[in-house]
């Protein structure tokens, strides 16, 4: 665990402390957001469509970074398969589902940009998935 040093100079005394990541602790509820919007869109879109759509939706919720992209929008997309393998206690790798991991991170990977404007997203130097 990382931790700080901080001088509180109007007590004079050292503070310990670490930072807390707000991205871990926000994550449940922004992935949540997404398998709903997942849900009421899936029946109106198509499958490239639908994938589209709901990376630019966690990246626009602060789920920016590749891992919890592809697991929020897997999960989402597949959400009845996942159910079942819950339901089931089968593997979720043995149900067969229309949105494979293959195909969201080939699919973020032909939206992001290498140059300004061009694509839908973009990665900055911290490797955090922006949107253009």
């Amino acid at each position: 665990m990382l931790f700080y040093v901080r001088y509180q100079a109007e007590a004079g005394t050292w503070e310990l402390g670490h930072p807390v990541d707000e991205y871990f602790a926000a994550y449940p509820a922004r992935r949540d957001s997404i398998v709903a919007l997942a849900n009421e869109h899936r029946d109106s879109m198509g499958r490239d469509e639908l994938v589209r759509f709901l990376i630019q939706a966690a990246i626009a919720t602060g789920i920016n970074k590749r891992v919890g992209i592809l697991d929020t929008v897997e999960l989402a997309a597949n959400l009845e398969a996942v159910q079942r393998s819950i339901d089931t206690d089968a593997e979720y790798t043995s149900i067969p589902t229309e949105f494979d991991a293959a195909f969201i991170a080939a699919t973020l990977d032909r939206g992001r940009g290498t140059r300004g404007g061009r694509g839908l997203w973009w990665v900055d130097d911290g490797k955090l998935y922006r949107l253009y």
